[in-house]
């Protein structure tokens, strides 16, 4: 996440009016508890208690449905984005199995992860983050059936420009939540 968090906040802004119909809540790890009741600490760790040597990351956005962890998001807002940033942001959530978001902790299962950078559409870095989304695909498909990873479902990259990020953002997850509503 960038240091000033701005996009995150347009995403989650955007999301707390598109998706009440779904009957989700909204988690996020940016701004002051008091100023929101959706803003609380997300931490991804793995084993089934969490403690300083087994956390990995915080959570930039999380989408709960009836104690159930739909989606978490990970949004770069640097157009200086590396590979290596978003497979560790990716990695860690891969290798956790729980988060804790205040003081409940959630199983990952049936979870979809959401990789969101800016960056130049027309470009060869685009290009690169299409591919890099379909070998970490294949990557999971191993994971998965080694029985390494099962709380991870999917994994989507979405390498887009800064004036469309958001729109592309919200329009995916309200898809993802959509299908998981029938």
């Amino acid at each position: 996440m960038g240091t000033s968090g701005n996009l995150t906040k347009q995403i989650v802004a955007k999301l707390s009016k598109s998706i009440k119909q779904f009957d989700c809540k909204i988690i996020t790890d940016l701004g002051s508890k008091q100023s929101a009741n959706n803003i609380f600490n997300s931490t991804l760790y793995f084993g089934n208690k969490i403690s300083n040597d087994a956390t990995l990351s915080n959570a930039d956005i999380v989408i709960l449905k009836e104690n159930k962890v739909l989606l978490i998001v990970e949004v770069e807002e640097s157009n200086k984005t590396r590979p290596k940033t978003i497979i560790g942001d990716i990695y860690s959530i891969l290798l956790s199995d729980r988060i804790k978001i205040n003081d409940k902790s959630y199983r990952l299962n049936g979870t979809e992860i959401i990789a969101a950078l800016v960056t130049d559409t027309k470009g060869k870095r685009h290009g690169k983050y299409i591919r890099l989304e379909r070998r970490i695909q294949k990557h999971l498909v191993a994971l998965k059936a080694s029985g390494l990873c099962r709380g991870i479902n999917k994994i989507r990259i979405i390498p887009s420009e800064v004036n469309d990020i958001v729109r592309r953002i919200e329009r995916l997850i309200r898809l993802e939540i959509g299908k998981d509503q029938r």
